[in-house]
């Protein structure tokens, strides 16, 4: 939040497995922004994205299989597992599943009549039996919609956009009827409406299909919003607008893998812009690049390096708040770190701590010896501290941006790093990464050309500049909300805010 809050276009914890293609369309996207929007209507599924009934399927699944494979198998049987919910059944229609399921223990049964009693031994016996346990445990636990999927919807219907739900539950009007929300759908497809019309269950596409047709609207002008793998491939197969994958499962790699264009656990506090910016993105993709260079923020980006940095500057604070208040004295915390510090050039990061703690001191110089008591003095015990921190812990990157920086400059695409640290040229090269850079503008170098710190966009804008790219078609990487609003002021082509502290909504925020 507090990255997205500071100026971040995207957010996340890690690089990750996202591609240079993530990155061509999230700058395309934002360009596009403010045009007609890119899309005319929203087909949700249904359990797991509206509301929270995966979980009920879940353990209906589990007490019908467990029972039946008791009968058949005794004291021998192996259990439902959650995996097996997420690979054989989840997102299928009812009796596919079964059938899914049964297949991968090697056990065939005939497939009956779906009219066939529960318990039946027969694929719609078993079926049937699991319809019986969902409603059990239904009536037991009750219906919870997911808020942040409500509060889209009764977006997207403010904004005049057309909204449809296609499930492969034959309980899908029950469940919406329970909880409050049918009124919101305008089309249903269901598991009755799939069966009266002959459509193919997911992977398939034709409930997704079918409800955009009833909205009046094209697939490629329509957002498909889905949790299930099958569901996903189905959005895919389909050639939709955009299919949004929810991993409430953590399964976020296999959403992608499936064909999602964009994978959260949640919506949060997403917006209907984000999602114009998204379709529009996917369709920008394939032209010449959106952009020339990326710029990378050093500390929490490339290495590391922050928590070195942070226990660095504890060390420091402490030791100077004890002699200054004794027994009294407040410790520096991690919040101290992230709101006065982190991201900010060295003596600009000790002024801005003292001042919220009340304590005034002269500037000094930047030669004067460590511990002097001066702004410049007391950042000079910080640097011993860092250096001391960082030989006995070592320096280590992270993979995912190391694997960035290599497709980057493979893609002939120029790369920088743009750093307050003065150690910026030191920690690269133990780090086996100062090769990879291009230009590097850090501590030494902005004390040379007297450039403003952090939120000012001076380290960035220079980084680009000796790159030969405009900030425009420059791409910059920041984990510190400090960072990402020097990233916003300069008008950079897009600010990937790297939530390394769970610090999302302040980097959206912050730009």
């Amino acid at each position: 939040d507090e990255l997205r809050s500071a100026g971040a276009d995207v957010v996340f914890d890690d690089w990750g497995n996202h591609t240079l293609r993530d990155l061509d369309r999230w700058v395309a996207g934002k360009r596009a922004v403010g045009r007609v929007p890119s899309y005319d209507c929203a087909v949700f599924d249904l359990d797991g994205v509206i509301t929270k009934t995966a979980k009920v399927h879940s353990l209906a699944w589990k007490a019908t299989f467990d029972d039946y494979l008791k009968k058949q198998q005794g004291s021998q049987f192996q259990e439902f597992t959650e995996q097996d919910y997420l690979t054989y059944v989840d997102g299928k229609p009812r009796y596919d599943g079964v059938q899914s399921f049964l297949q991968s223990r090697g056990i065939s049964l005939p497939f009956g009549d779906k009219n066939d009693p529960a318990g039946k031994e027969t694929v719609c016996g078993i079926g049937n039996v699991k319809n019986d346990k969902f409603l059990e445990v239904l009536a037991s636990s009750g219906i919870e919609p997911y808020d942040s999927t409500v509060r889209l919807l009764r977006e997207l219907r403010a904004a005049g956009l057309r909204v449809g739900v296609a499930s492969s539950s034959k309980n899908c009007e029950y469940v919406l009827k329970t909880a409050g929300l049918l009124d919101l759908m305008e089309t249903r497809v269901d598991g009755v409406v799939s069966a009266e019309l002959g459509l193919k269950g997911k992977p398939e596409p034709d409930i997704f299909v079918t409800a955009a047709k009833n909205l009046g609207c094209l697939p490629a002008r329509t957002i498909v919003f889905e949790d299930a793998v099958s569901g996903v491939q189905a959005g895919a197969k389909g050639q939709f607008g955009l299919v949004v994958g929810l991993a409430r499962e953590h399964n976020e790699d296999e959403l992608r893998s499936a064909g999602a264009d964009v994978v959260f656990d949640d919506w949060g506090n997403h917006t209907l812009r984000d999602l114009d910016r998204w379709v529009a993105g996917k369709r920008a993709v394939g032209r010449v690049p959106s952009y020339d260079c990326a710029v990378f923020d050093l500390d929490g980006v490339i290495t590391k390096t922050a928590k070195v940095h942070s226990l660095a500057w504890k060390a420091t604070f402490d030791d100077y708040l004890k002699k200054q208040q004794g027994s009294q004295f407040q410790e520096f915390t991690e919040q101290d770190y992230l709101t006065y510090v982190d991201g900010k050039p060295r003596y600009d990061g000790v002024q801005s701590f003292l001042q919220s703690r009340g304590i005034s001191l002269p500037f000094g110089d930047k030669n004067d010896p460590a511990g002097k008591e001066t702004v410049c003095g007391i950042g000079n015990v910080k640097n011993d501290k860092f250096l001391e921190v960082l030989a006995s812990s070592g320096i280590e990157p992270y993979d995912s941006t190391v694997r960035l920086l290599r497709e980057l400059r493979a893609a002939g695409l120029r790369v920088g790093v743009a750093s307050s640290s003065k150690n910026c040229e030191y920690v690269l090269k133990t780090a086996g990464l100062l090769d990879l850079m291009e230009t590097r503008v850090d501590g030494v170098v902005s004390a040379e050309l007297g450039l403003k710190g952090k939120p000012e966009p001076d380290i960035f804008v220079t980084a680009a500049k000796n790159l030969g790219c405009l900030p425009a078609r420059t791409i910059v990487f920041e984990d510190a909300v400090s960072g990402v609003q020097a990233g916003a002021k300069g008008q950079f082509g897009l600010v990937v805010g790297l939530a390394r502290e769970h610090n999302e909504d302040e980097l959206r925020s912050a730009g």
